[in-house]
């Protein structure tokens, strides 16, 4: 006797298109639909988990000379168990922490929205991340590590590297056409608005983490800044700079800041 093994996306397609012939195979059809995934799934939902670790390994992995191969069978991957949002997911967390491997990840993401076809799903949940990090850049949760526990330097840090990895990688999205220039250009005029505003106040603890996220967003997208704006970010890098709060450090970083724009 041969037996025949079904998978969710077979079973559920099966359900899309059942139509009722009798009530018994109905009323079996209707209550398996009715109880939850994991009792008759198990099996197929612990393979989407191994699924998502191993998409993760794999973009741990990503390195020059593997990237093709690496991308193919993440892509497979993700067309095969619908996982294409876990992994946009993910490639926004990891760009943010390891900013070296920025410019892969956006490739990534570019070749994903050329074959996918779920681009609008792919591209709403972009716009929505990207449009986030505009309140997060402006959160003046950053503090002077003077005096802070090891618990508090660990998570200030974090929140630090986390700011400069997502202004690299808001450019990058920008540089290879997947999210609009007025997207780049709000969140930065939004982070400088902000950087102003605290300068007049006694708290200067937020002052280096704002430059460092300016000059990530300018340094990597000076070569497609429009002139209009180009003249207005000089111009708000010469009133900054002659604030009396930013120390010298920080004025020769703005001047170099000017001079690469």
């Amino acid at each position: 006797m041969t037996s025949i093994i079904y998978n969710t996306d077979k079973f559920f397609e099966i359900k899309k298109n059942y139509i009722a012939s009798n009530k018994d195979i109905d009323k079996l059809f209707r209550d398996l639909f009715n109880l939850k995934k994991k009792t008759y799934f198990k099996q197929d939902f612990s393979m989407v988990d191994k699924k998502k670790n191993e998409l993760v390994s794999y973009l741990n992995k990503i390195t020059p000379n593997n990237y093709n191969d690496m991308f193919k069978i993440m892509f497979d991957i993700c067309k095969e168990h619908k996982l294409t949002p876990f992994l946009i997911e993910n490639i926004f967390k990891l760009s943010t922490s390891q900013s070296i491997y920025c410019t892969y990840y956006v490739k990534i993401i570019k070749q994903f929205l050329e074959k996918a076809e779920d681009k609008k799903e792919i591209m709403d949940y972009i716009v929505e991340k990207s449009n986030e990090f505009k309140n997060v850049s402006i959160k003046n949760n950053i503090k002077d590590n003077f005096g802070l526990t090891y618990d508090e330097f660990c998570e200030n840090n974090k929140l630090k590297l986390f700011k400069k990895g997502y202004s690299q990688f808001l450019g990058e999205l920008y540089l290879n056409n997947i999210i609009e220039y007025s997207l780049v250009i709000d969140t930065l005029n939004t982070i400088i608005s902000n950087l102003k505003t605290i300068l007049k106040t006694s708290n200067t603890d937020f002052v280096e983490d704002s430059i460092l996220c300016i000059e990530k967003i300018c340094s990597t997208i000076s070569k497609k800044m429009n002139v209009y704006d180009r003249k207005k970010i000089l111009s708000d890098f010469e009133e900054i700079q002659n604030h009396e709060a930013i120390s010298k450090r920080l004025k020769f970083k703005i001047m170099d800041l000017k001079e690469s724009l």
